[in-house]
């Protein structure tokens, strides 16, 4: 069994991290950081997220995802855990909750 990630997955990793790169402000520090402008910064980054289609990545296309297969969702799980979780508490919602009530 080949555990390595496929080539589509990597790339999307590179984007995806370039992109954090530039999106991350020099003060996050992650989820629990004790920081005002830690909710609206998540919230925003999250609707850069879903302008790029990024956002609900797992959920099934007639609910908005883009039913991406496990080896893209694990990227984005990865990096968004490495980089200290910037959607914030709505990762939540993307899921758990959201997953909840579509099922």
């Amino acid at each position: 069994m080949d555990f390595r990630f496929p080539e589509p997955a990597v790339a999307f990793r590179r984007e995806l991290r370039a992109f954090l790169q530039e999106e991350l402000p020099e003060w996050w520090t992650g989820i629990f950081c004790d920081d005002e402008r830690m909710f609206p910064f998540t919230r925003a980054f999250c609707k850069k997220l879903a302008a790029k289609n990024w956002l609900t990545m797992a959920w099934p296309k007639e609910y908005g995802g883009r039913e991406a297969d496990v080896w893209m969702q694990m990227v984005v799980r990865e990096e968004m855990w490495g980089h200290g979780e910037p959607r914030g508490p709505q990762y939540m919602s993307l899921n758990y909750i959201g997953p909840a009530i579509m099922m």
